[in-house]
């Protein structure tokens, strides 16, 4: 399908007009007095361009009043806002397909017909970034304001003395994208940046309301004419979004230095209604031409841009170094980017480029043509039948949004192609197909296509869609849409141990009736007490605790059949304790939960809250989470998640390891999950390998299975070492074989992850714990990425061989009976130095011309030695030893006077070559002549 662009100019006298057209939508006439006759100033004007998917609006002149004795908004006073620059933004009379809610609802105060006031402005930056001596835009009325032949875009334009600001709005599928053009006016450099305001007021269209709070507006408490401001018991008034934080209720400043600065903020009505813009901070891929913030504040309008004054401290704050929160509510949100000053020449221009745009979408905005993808962010289960899903199939809209759009150089998009790419678990219905076309968008034009897609009820987790675009004469484009479904209550349960936990409620919580089956015949079910540090017959089911489940057969996808979801995801609040020692412990709920975002308590002083990243910094909670992974379809073996930055999965079972003395009691939060209905894997550590800053994998492997990402490593600085450092969790059960490191510290508890911060030689003692008979081989599988400037060896305590780890894969022993073997891995800094070979003696033992050769020679470092015999010519005729680990000091070879083919060579002077190779991959070599005679 084709859709168009629409412009309109409104003036005083077309007030009316601009009700009637949006009344149905936005803030239109909702502060004004009923008796005020005249709230528009005769000059009021803005200009307005539109799509399905976006309405932007452009103060031109004039004034609008707001409230007045009895309000509406604003009691007892009036407020009379100035239009001149100033923006406002709302959805199109479409938005997302995947709802009505967001049809036609106004993202800022004010939108669309009321781009006014201090609700979404600029300040000019001059000179510093404190804004101190900051500039208004649009301060005394605009130079110029109109809407592009195209209908594309509005341009505004102002000026003082010094600076001349054009600023153009550009409407790019489901974005407004932002483009400022200051122009040095003065005789010499000067610097300027800006700073923009928004309160992203938002309210519904066409008499929609949240289902579950009633309100039609969100992000303001102010109270219009016909208004209902959403406002939970905890104090949300809608979902104000910074990535690796809660959504926010208090007012945060954070600069980008801290480590809490987010890539980019959305600002949401709800979490069930999950629908408001978004601003990046940090240009993403899909804005190449955007321009980075250097600080964000998230605040109180009336403390924050009230009068058009920016203050971008949080409230109360006056400290030397700006705090990062204030402990108040925020009533009416408004955030502030800063993008700070670069100096311009005399006569020379400075460009900042930001968007505004959906927070629904994925979106590629680069020219020619903007690809927008529709797609849910979280597929529920349905309340009425949690075993299946709300959508299913759900809808996958594509936009193509044709960006040649200027008069005169206008071109249409051909044949444009759209690929979707579902992954497992997903599929086409009978008769959809993956791949459509879209014959001609013609230019200023958007086209789309829809698939439907079905969902396997077995699916869960973090999916991911790829949809691929071909639009000549545009070029290639292929996006990623991140989607989250939600566990149905069915627990993979193959054939040997699941470590699992039950976010579920039953009426009958005994294991015999959740999985209707016998115990001790059909399956063993097991839980752990810390306070004895053994297992224990599991006989029933308790949410956020884990469990051993190990089937007698294969079990598949396991359908509980009388498992209710918890109502309580929404408000949160549940908790779990922590002995000392370790703990098995699960995800209360049926939805993906942050690790940095659960707090706790310790149980006999509960006045004081920690987060879980404080105890892990504090060393009282260890830094990993440690679960069963089955995924490569073997027994299973431990995997490790970053208790920081790491998530809580639903249906699966964790080690947490306590080390206070006092128990600790993790409280979960409630649930933020965008599209969370009735609401109120793994992620990388992010270890960078370097010559101070390195870890080495060890793994064993049997016959049965695998246990792997066991570390061992060195680190600059003592904290990071004691909080990388991880004990060793209990052996699964069934488990053939387990590695672990011992603890100097501890002779009671291994480790899993040794670290240590000490400069020079470090030996870490490693045992292998066979439960069985047989052949078990040590690996080392990430040892390319560790520094070559370090010596790695390994010996085995019971045999006394021991080999240069870059020489081999792997090393292999053989057991009569269960029990541990003892190794040791020693590192020691000389890697890189340069080997000498030296007192290199050719000699046969005997007077027998057919005597085997005996090469002896001296190295001065460890390294790995090849010998050749060459001809006269240099061709290889035998090889001796290849890439065999050799320590410093004497070392010898034979050679049998034979080729490659064994065939004894002919007699003739034949050269001796060796090559020794540090793990630094430092090289030399040495060649010798050898003569032989028959």
């Amino acid at each position: 399908m084709i859709r168009r662009f629409g412009v309109l100019m409104a003036t005083a006298a077309l007030a009316a007009v601009s009700q009637a057209q949006f009344g149905a939508g936005g803030w239109s006439f909702e502060c004004i007095d009923p008796q005020n006759t005249a709230p528009y100033s005769t000059d009021y004007g803005f200009n307005l361009i539109e799509n399905e998917l976006m309405r932007i609006s452009v103060g031109a002149s004039g004034t609008v009043t707001y409230g007045g004795q009895n309000g509406p908004c604003y009691a007892p006073t009036a407020r009379t806002l100035d239009a001149a620059g100033r923006f406002a933004f709302q959805v199109g009379n479409l938005g997302s397909v995947q709802s009505n809610f967001d049809d036609d609802m106004a993202l800022t105060f004010g939108a669309p017909t009321d781009p006014v006031g201090d609700y979404v402005f600029a300040r000019i930056l001059k000179g510093d970034n404190d804004g101190a001596g900051s500039a208004l835009f649009g301060d005394g009325g605009l130079r110029v304001t109109y809407v592009g032949a195209s209908r594309r875009y509005i341009v505004a334009s102002w000026n003082d003395a010094d600076v001349d600001v054009e600023c153009q709005v550009r409407l790019l599928g489901d974005a407004a994208r932002m483009r400022w053009r200051m122009t040095n006016l003065a005789a010499d450099g000067q610097s300027y940046g800006l700073l923009f305001s928004c309160l992203p007021g938002m309210r519904t269209g066409n008499g929609v309301f949240d289902s579950e709070s009633g309100a039609n507006q969100a992000h303001t408490t102010r109270f219009s004419a016909t208004g209902n401001p959403k406002q939970t018991p905890e104090g949300y008034i809608g979902v104000s979004d910074l990535p690796g934080q809660r959504p926010i209720r208090t007012e945060r400043r954070h600069d980008l230095r801290s480590l809490r600065f987010p890539p980019y903020m959305q600002f949401l009505f709800g979490q069930t209604n999950n629908y408001g813009l978004r601003v990046d901070n940090i240009p993403p891929a899909e804005t190449p031409d955007a321009t980075g913030t250097d600080l964000i504040k998230v605040g109180n309008h009336t403390t924050t841009s009230f009068g058009n004054n920016i203050n971008l401290r949080v409230f109360g704050d006056n400290a030397p170094i700006p705090a990062e929160e204030a402990d108040v509510f925020i009533n009416e949100t408004t955030f502030v980017q800063r993008f700070p000053v670069a100096t311009v020449g005399p006569g020379q221009q400075r460009t900042i480029v930001h968007y505004v745009r959906s927070s629904w979408s994925v979106s590629d905005y680069a020219d020619p043509y903007t690809v927008v993808v529709d797609a849910p962010k979280f597929l529920a289960t349905d309340p009425n039948d949690p075993q299946s899903f709300a959508q299913n199939p759900f809808t996958v809209r594509v936009y193509i949004d044709n960006q040649f759009a200027d008069v005169d150089k206008e071109v249409p998009l051909n044949n444009a192609q759209i690929r979707l790419f579902l992954p497992d678990g997903m599929t086409f219905p009978t008769g959809e197909t993956g791949t459509k076309t879209i014959g001609s968008i013609p230019a200023n034009g958007i086209g789309f296509v829809d698939f439907q897609v079905e969902v396997d009820e077995n699916l869960a987790g973090a999916q991911k869609l790829r949809v691929n675009v071909i639009a000549p004469p545009g070029a290639e484009k292929n996006l990623e849409a991140n989607m989250v479904v939600s566990p149905t209550p069915r627990l993979p349960l193959p054939a040997g141990p699941s470590l699992v936990t039950l976010p579920y409620t039953f009426e009958d919580s005994s294991f015999d009736t959740i999985l209707g089956l016998q115990a001790g015949v059909d399956f063993q079910a097991f839980r752990f007490d810390p306070l004895s540090n053994t297992f224990r017959p599991a006989e029933s089911a308790e949410r956020g605790r884990a469990y051993w489940v190990l089937p007698t057969s294969d079990l598949g996808n396991y359908v509980l059949p009388n498992a209710v979801p918890p109502t309580d995801s929404g408000a949160g609040g549940l908790s779990i304790t922590l002995q000392q020692g370790w703990n098995l412990i699960g995800n209360p709920y049926p939805y993906p939960v942050p690790a940095a975002q659960v707090n706790a308590v310790y149980a006999d002083s509960p006045e004081t809250v920690f987060s879980l990243n404080q105890l892990v910094s504090q060393g009282v909670v260890s830094s990993s989470l440690i679960y069963w992974d089955r995924s490569d379809g073997g027994t299973g073996q431990y995997k490790f998640e970053s208790s920081s930055n790491g998530t809580f999965q639903p249906h699966v079972g964790y080690w947490v390891f306590s080390n206070g003395f006092r128990p600790v009691r993790l409280i979960f939060p409630p649930v933020f999950q965008e599209g969370l209905p009735n609401s109120g894997r793994s992620v990388d550590d992010g270890f960078v390998q370097s010559d101070r800053n390195w870890r080495l994998e060890l793994a064993v492997r049997s016959a049965k299975g695998i246990d792997s990402q066991n570390f061992i490593g060195q680190v600059r600085d003592a904290q990071q070492a004691k909080i990388l450092t991880t004990p060793e969790p209990p052996m699964a059960p069934s488990a053939a074989a387990a590695l672990s490191i011992k603890n100097p510290e501890n002779t009671n508890l291994d480790l899993s992850r040794s670290f240590s911060a000490r400069v020079g030689r470090e030996e870490w003692k490693v045992s292998v714990n066979a439960t069985e008979a047989g052949e078990y081989t040590v690996t080392w599988p990430n040892l390319p990425s560790v520094t070559r400037a370090v010596r790695l060896r390994i010996k085995d305590e019971v045999t006394g061989e021991s080999r240069d780890l870059r020489a081999s894969s792997g090393y292999t022993f053989r057991v009569s009976e269960p029990g541990t073997r003892l190794f040791t891995v020693t590192a020691e800094p000389g890697g890189s130095s340069r080997p000498v070979i030296g007192n290199v003696v050719v000699s046969r033992p005997t007077r027998d011309v057919n005597a085997p050769v005996t090469v002896q020679y001296a190295l001065s470092a460890d390294a790995l030695v090849t010998v050749r015999i060459l001809s006269g010519t240099g061709r290889e005729v035998f090889t001796v030893s290849r890439g065999r680990s050799e320590g410093a000091g004497e070392n010898s070879v034979t050679w049998n006077l034979q080729d490659n083919a064994n065939r004894a060579v002919a007699p003739g002077v034949y050269r001796v070559e060796i090559l020794a190779e540090t793990p630094s991959g430092e090289r030399v070599r040495r060649i010798v002549p050898v003569n032989v005679v028959r």
